[in-house]
């Protein structure tokens, strides 16, 4: 009996000895569920079952997964930690609920012959997000620098329609992981059809212009019919007096401009200047006061409005038959 006792405690030293690293520091956390597994692991490995060590020796104390490693003949084992798994990354169409993607609400359906698109860059805080969900907006377009976070979920939670990417959701001024996750939520370049009569064409302003020309050009000679054609980015090809950002994308409007019919309605709408400015008699509008500090406001005889101190964003009103539109700012 008393050698059987002795034997019991030499082989619980040895196998406290041989525990792997990723269970002792498990033993040492204050969750009880990982100290029972611990002490259930060792009562085992007494008995000489080195597999069920590995088994049972997982800790959930560190929301981590353990890989289990054996040897040719299951007598030892190590443990690599394994983080827990990122979010997925969910298209324009879907948001994150509990961890999955879902599709996103479906927006309000157009009242009578008009659609309502609303859009919006520079985006911080809940102020303007909320002024768009109590504006009847059937469709919400996001212009840029999405949250100035290190990814995109607050914009992913604001249940935009479509989105392009800014300076501070790419390497710019982001991060090559942001970058990548604005690319599969937002994409590089896109078109949306309103009713018969409208095409808005979306351009990232960090991408590869060239691309981004010939997808136009293919995109507007298979819509002929269309009255209005809406050109939505974060950088601008135009820009006011006095802006903090110059026209920095002023090579892709001159081309963009170059292959629009002329018997098409053209609007430009852009963010990166935080301000709500405009120069209508040209159909440019600037809509970057969704949250971020305000920079400075200029006008002339082109630019006739600007507004740096009251956040807001840019309404269209179109015409499903013949593209007719109104631009306004709300507030």
């Amino acid at each position: 009996m008393k050698i059987a006792i002795i034997w019991a405690l030499v082989l619980t030293t040895i196998a406290m000895m041989i525990v792997p690293h990723s269970f002792v520091q498990a033993a040492t956390n204050p969750n009880t569920v990982a100290k029972t597994k611990i002490t259930a692991a060792i009562d085992k490995a007494v008995n000489g079952q080195w597999k069920g060590i590995c088994e049972d020796a997982i800790t959930t104390g560190f929301n981590q997964s353990l890989k289990i490693v054996y040897d040719k003949n299951n007598t030892r084992c190590n443990g690599t930690l394994i983080p827990s798994p990122q979010p997925p990354t969910c298209l324009p169409t879907e948001h994150i609920e509990n961890g999955k993607c879902v599709p996103n609400p479906v927006p309000p359906t157009p009242t009578g012959d008009k659609t309502i698109v609303c859009l919006i860059g520079d985006l911080k805080g809940s102020t303007v997000p909320n002024m768009m969900n109590k504006g009847g907006c059937n469709y919400k377009i996001g212009l840029g620098d999405l949250g100035y976070q290190s990814d995109l979920s607050y914009f992913k939670s604001l249940n935009f329609n479509k989105c392009v990417i800014g300076n501070h959701d790419s390497t710019e001024d982001g991060s090559s992981s942001i970058y990548k996750e604005a690319l599969a939520y937002c994409g590089d370049h896109w078109s949306l059809k309103i009713g018969n009569s409208t095409l808005i064409l979306g351009f990232n302003t960090n991408g590869d212009i060239s691309s981004q020309v010939a997808s136009a050009r293919s995109v507007i000679s298979s819509n002929t019919q269309v009255k209005t054609i809406i050109l939505v980015s974060h950088k601008a090809g135009h820009v006011p007096p006095n802006s903090h950002h110059p026209a920095e994308a002023a090579s892709l409007y001159a081309q963009l401009e170059s292959i629009i019919p002329a018997n098409v309605h053209l609007y430009e709408v852009v963010g990166h200047n935080h301000v709500s400015s405009a120069a209508p008699s040209k159909n440019w509008y600037q809509a970057g006061a969704g949250g971020k500090s305000f920079y400075g406001c200029g006008t002339d005889s082109v630019w006739t409005y600007c507004d740096n101190k009251n956040l807001q964003y840019l309404e269209l009103v179109i015409n499903n038959t013949d593209g007719t539109t109104k631009a306004q700012f709300v507030k």
